[in-house]
């Protein structure tokens, strides 16, 4: 069983696109593309959204060693009649509904052994698709930070640069560039970057590292970071982007790392933002400087293209900080310090809110100020992944479990065991709830073609 999964925060594999605007093809998709999956293939669930109250979508992955697949399904809201409307040979990195109609997802390409990273739009349901390549290129790794839209058409993209620095000596660093679409990703322009030539820009400075962005308005956004010393501080923004502010958040992290996850907005001015403050590596300091001379490209192997372990299970962290006022002040909700390792924050609206902790849920129906908790409910061996309500009452949920499955190339009980550490657990069932979580039944997942 996993017992936890940490927030990952890789650094770009080369020297980042150039300044500018970028212009990037576009081209439409067919319904369905990619490579048939065996029906013995091990599938695990990569993402569960709501629309509102009016329908649910499910990602699902499978993946054996040097390949993996991808389907998005779409249903009703109560979680029946899935139909898959998109798939690739990849792996997801973001999504986004915003109605019944419109969606974004950032779609991790397979190019041989590299990805690519590509974002899809659909206008009309999820019944046909666009793709257009984002300014990031084709890579081995994980160059593109974080992405976000606050509508179709405006959004943000933040490149990983390269980070150099040694967390054990309280010191590190990240550069990164930041772009931004106003026609829904056909065009890119660099409205910030921070490197070693330019260290602060616009506000924001290379010291520390960069773990996503999030927006609220097409004008109000955030920078969440990774520091060892100063892990209180975020970046926002009022102008969309061209000027970062630092701000102080009300967490002590003593000499722990703390990891900020970028803001879930429930509303333009509530929103919840997690918080994982772990030890310190025990490693000798020594101080690195990034080198100046291009790193020679690597020969992608075939675990490039094996999915993060993020994405069975989100992860945020188990300290949560809310704000009633757009993010002007933040506030520690103390039942948080009591919550253990949190899988995933799911909240309703600007008052209902779950999150799942191992194999138990928390809940609240007044914005944080009191908390009930249900104990142990799911069977044993099993601890919540991803988790979405889409009323206070209902909700849908998948689940890691310690059961037998399908044999994984490169995992173990496979002829080719290698390690580990890329391998999800060996069950990922979807859970549904009558009972505002109370109780949960397995149900069938759609089958991935």
């Amino acid at each position: 069983m996993l017992a936890s999964v940490s927030v990952l925060i890789a650094a770009a594999c080369g020297g980042g696109p150039s300044p500018g605007s970028v212009s990037e093809s576009v081209e439409d998709l067919t319904s369905f593309t990619g490579k048939a999956v065996p029906a013995s293939g091990a599938i695990y669930i990569s993402g569960i959204y709501s629309v509102g109250q009016t329908s649910l979508w499910l990602g699902e992955s499978w993946f054996t060693r040097g390949h993996s697949h991808t389907g998005l399904f779409k249903s009703e809201a109560n979680g029946s009649g899935w139909q898959q409307m998109l798939g690739w040979d990849g792996w997801p990195l973001w999504q986004k509904y915003f109605d019944s109609q419109n969606a974004l997802v950032a779609a991790e390409f397979e190019e041989g052994y590299r990805l690519h990273l590509r974002l899809l739009s659909t206008a009309d349901g999820g019944l046909h698709w666009r793709a257009a390549d984002l300014p990031v290129g084709p890579f081995s790794g994980w160059s593109a930070q974080s992405i976000d839209f606050t509508d179709p058409n405006n959004g943000w993209l933040m490149v990983g640069l390269g980070s150099f620095g040694d967390v054990a000596c309280g010191q590190a660093k990240e550069a990164v560039a930041i772009y931004r679409t106003r026609n829904g990703g056909a065009t890119w322009s660099e409205i910030v970057r921070v490197d070693q030539q330019h260290p602060s820009s616009h506000g924001l400075k290379l010291e520390a590292g960069k773990v996503g962005l999030s927006f609220r308005t097409t004008e109000s956004g955030y920078i969440t970071t990774s520091d060892p010393t100063e892990g209180d501080i975020v970046y926002f923004t009022k102008d969309g982007g061209d000027s970062w502010n630092p701000q102080a958040l009300p967490v002590n992290q003593g000499r722990g790392l703390a990891v900020i996850a970028p803001p879930n907005w429930i509303t333009p001015t509530v929103g919840l933002m997690s918080m994982d403050i772990s030890s310190r590596p025990l490693s000798a300091c020594m101080l690195r400087s990034p080198s100046t001379q291009p790193q020679p490209s690597r020969t992608p192997e075939p675990w490039d293209v094996e999915g993060p372990a993020n994405l069975v299970a989100p992860a945020p962290g188990p300290w949560l900080l809310t704000t009633t006022d757009g993010g002007a002040n933040w506030t520690v909700l103390e039942p948080s310090s009591r919550w253990g390792s949190v899988s995933s924050v799911a909240p309703t609206d600007s008052f209902h809110w779950f999150v799942a902790s191992a194999d138990n849920i928390w809940l609240t129906a007044n914005g944080g100020r009191q908390w009930d908790v249900k104990k142990g409910v799911l069977k044993p061996g099993c601890d919540f992944g991803d988790l979405v309500f889409v009323n206070p009452t209902n909700g849908v949920g998948s689940a890691l479990c310690d059961e037998p499955g399908p044999v994984i190339q490169g995992c173990p009980g496979g002829p080719d065991y290698i390690s580990t550490s890329e391998c999800p657990p060996l069950a990922t069932p979807l859970l549904v709830t009558r009972d505002s979580g109370a109780t949960w039944s397995e149900v069938p997942k759609p089958t991935l073609r």
